[in-house]
């Protein structure tokens, strides 16, 4: 690889050629599906491939022509990593972590691809393919910061920066300093709501705790959904349990990881001495959603190893080395640095929604005292209407047999009865099944966990104009933890059946989490101040931690 110009080439006899389109990204860029020679397997393995093998399509093509903003980034991303681990490198004003984040980019290779029968030369950035060896990616797109648009800042006019703005606060961003931009992957719980709305602003409107909800949401995946899987397990319930992990168990570890490394970037940015102006740029979450691993000594690190925390975008976004910042004027280093704040505040309260999800689902010991069953019409515009709820105590010794009946819904708050109640108009009923399962001791990170089946719903209240379009909310409650989870929605139905299964964790020990990133150094805060934190909705005491 060699330098031309501003621009890294990349020689094409390392990839096949022609290559083929693949589609549009969120914007406008097409990308191109790579394959890597024998010769670029060679050149690359051993740098980015695990024991010296990299897969043929690890990498992926961006349209340059579509993308120009965006190659002057990562060219001097290059040269910073590069003047990094040279010997004797200069502070680089403590960039190289937080860029460590960005996508690998290997530079630009000139290919071809065939148009009505004719080769036409296509000059493609070499980025990181995310898509690669995963069974099924689930990945989040978040747009950083509570401004992502300013007056004349790379070709974004008045008008245009005005209209952004607006829509900035009708969005997720002005409240928490991040929107949901895109979601590859999504579960059956975010398509059922999509017929009934504009599919991009019901997402660029939840907030973190909806998001990270359904981001976690893996129960209407099939357990045994890996090929492989299929011919070495038993086909009954028990036996896949016992062989492979666990939706839950998945989860957790996604949960885990996502957060430490969030955790991680939050640090870097926080120890950054250079301010930048990232205008629009993202953050990737994301991770093998189709991957249920059998039991072994390296299962964790496999699910771990997929998931997937990137910084990208950057189309309206420069990156400044400190010797340029230095050198700009007192305005727009205040400038800078006033973007740079929204972009932290944002990166912030992303890792703070991530930690408190999975101190609320993952670190409860003792066990949930209770769950509650809500059911709700789901209304595109307006907040969703109240329909009835169950609330049903779980014992704490557990069961050892399925626990399934049909309870009458009531109002909120009301303890559970048997039989219909005897005064007021019926809110109709649902039929729940519950059980527990044990987790194999020597091979998880969770003691065990409820499975809670939402059945059916019968003889529901019409909410809409003759029907509605019920959800369940499943809300597990403890002393002092608490999560909720949904199934999907079913459109104008007042008998909807579901038969959708929910897992409640209960975890081996309640401080997985704050020992881990302890550990590590990331964070040194104790356990009752960590919880405080993570509860307190000022993301302040969180941002002081780094």
């Amino acid at each position: 690889m060699e330098r031309a110009g501003e621009v890294t080439r990349v020689d094409k006899a390392f990839f096949e050629n022609p290559v083929k389109r693949l589609g549009v990204s969120g914007g406008t860029a097409p990308f191109f599906s790579l394959k890597l020679t024998k010769e670029g397997k060679e050149k690359f393995g051993a740098e980015y491939g695990h024991n010296g093998t990299i897969s043929e399509t690890y990498f992926i093509g961006k349209d340059l022509s579509r993308a120009v903003d965006e190659v002057e980034f990562y060219e001097k991303t290059l040269l910073i990593t590069k003047r990094d681990k040279d010997d004797g490198a200069k502070d680089d004003g403590g960039m190289s972590e937080m860029l460590g984040y960005t996508f690998v980019y290997l530079g630009v290779v000139t290919l071809e691809e065939t148009v009505d029968g004719s080769p036409v030369e296509r000059e493609l950035l070499i980025l990181k393919n995310l898509y690669d060896s995963l069974t099924k990616l689930r990945l989040l797109d978040f747009k950083m910061g509570e401004r992502t648009a300013d007056v004349n800042w790379r070709g974004k006019s008045r008008a245009r920066a005005y209209k952004q703005r607006i829509l900035d606060g009708f969005t997720n961003s002005t409240k928490q300093g991040f929107r949901l931009e895109g979601f590859d992957g999504q579960p059956q719980v975010v398509t059922s709501m999509n017929p009934l709305i504009s599919a991009r602003m019901s997402l660029q409107r939840m907030n973190g705790p909806q998001v990270l909800m359904h981001y976690l949401d893996l129960h209407d995946v099939p357990a045994d959904e890996n090929e492989s899987l299929k011919d070495d397990i038993e086909e009954t319930d028990c036996a896949r349990k016992a062989d492979v992990y666990t939706k839950s168990e998945v989860a957790e570890i996604v949960l885990h990881e996502t957060v430490s490394q969030l955790v991680q970037l939050s640090a870097a940015c926080h120890a950054s001495k250079v301010p930048q102006k990232w205008l629009g740029s993202s953050v990737a979450l994301g991770y093998d959603a189709g991957s249920f691993p059998p039991r072994s000594n390296s299962a964790e690190q496999s699910v771990r190893s997929n998931v997937i925390i990137n910084i990208f975008d950057w189309g309206r976004s420069e990156l400044l080395t400190k010797e340029a910042f230095d050198q700009l004027s007192t305005a727009e280093q205040s400038d800078r640095q006033k973007f740079w704040e929204y972009y932290i505040c944002g990166i912030d309260e992303l890792s703070r929604n991530a930690a408190k999800r999975y101190d609320n689902q993952f670190s409860n010991s003792d066990g949930w005292d209770e769950i509650t069953v809500r059911v709700m019409d789901y209304d595109s515009g307006n907040e969703d209407d109240f329909m009835g709820e169950v609330t049903l105590p779980l014992p704490k010794i557990p069961l050892e047999t399925t626990w399934s009946e049909e309870y009458p819904l009531r109002g909120k708050g009301k303890p559970w009865i048997r039989g219909r109640p005897k005064n007021g108009r019926s809110r109709g009923s649902i039929k729940l099944d519950i059980s527990w399962w044990d987790a194999p001791k020597d091979s998880s990170r969770i003691k065990g966990s409820w499975h809670i089946t939402i059945d059916q719903a019968s003889n529901l209240q019409v909410k809409d104009i003759i029907s509605s379009d019920p959800y369940c909310l499943v809300i597990a409650r403890s002393k002092s933890f608490e999560f909720e989870q949904m199934t999907s929605v079913k459109v104008k139905s007042l008998d909807p059946v579901w038969g959708e299964t929910f897992e409640l964790p209960v975890a081996s020990r309640p401080s997985v989490l704050l020992d881990s990133l302890r550990s590590s150094g990331m964070l040194s805060v104790e356990a009752e101040k960590f919880k405080g934190i993570l509860n307190d909705e000022d993301d302040a005491a969180w941002s002081a931690l780094f």
